[in-house]
């Protein structure tokens, strides 16, 4: 009887696995992607020049060694992004070019209204916020609804860890 249910157990365990494998397949329907690869690709552009806006700020008067290592890596850090991420594009496009949204001038433009240590704190604080924006829109690009191109999908893939990381150095700061 014992023999009966250790492998009526192991049968449910390859049930469950074999159903855990079928389900976690890649999509085939192509047209189930809710996310334009270009929309996608504008949207972190975007925010990606708002961090390069914010690191720059930060870089001008930093208060410690290390928030100056941060600011360079990150300055390096952006420019290669946006460089991969533009050859992403098919050729015939030009380079995206975007300008920065409603919500992120007026956060630049008060940031610029403060002096001293507050105004490397709201510095910090806003690059943590754009740091997990840039997290969420890659997660979101790699769902199963995420972007409809394969390509850009894989390369949001491959800079998670990047972010996440981005987001643990200023994290670090704070």
């Amino acid at each position: 009887m014992r023999e009966l249910s250790c492998i009526g157990f192991i049968k449910l365990k390859v049930l469950i696995f074999c159903m855990f494998c079928i389900s976690s397949c890649h999509k085939e329907d192509a047209e189930g992607y809710a996310i334009v690869a270009h929309d996608f690709m504008v949207n972190v552009t975007r925010e990606q020049t708002f961090q390069m806006a914010l690191a720059e700020r930060l870089g001008k008067n930093p208060s410690r060694q290390k928030v100056e290592e941060i600011v360079n890596a990150r300055k390096k850090f952006s420019a290669n992004y946006i460089s991969e991420l533009n050859s992403l594009k098919p050729s015939s496009q030009n380079p995206l070019q975007v300008s920065f949204s409603d919500e992120q001038t007026n956060a630049l433009r008060a940031i610029d209204q403060i002096s001293g240590i507050s105004h490397e704190d709201k510095l910090l604080k806003e690059l943590m916020d754009s740091d997990q924006v840039m997290i969420a829109l890659h997660v979101k690009a790699v769902s199963n609804s995420g972007v409809s191109d394969e390509m850009v999908r894989n390369w949001a893939e491959q800079k998670l860890p990047a972010l996440r990381e981005n987001l643990k150095e200023t994290q670090n700061l704070k």
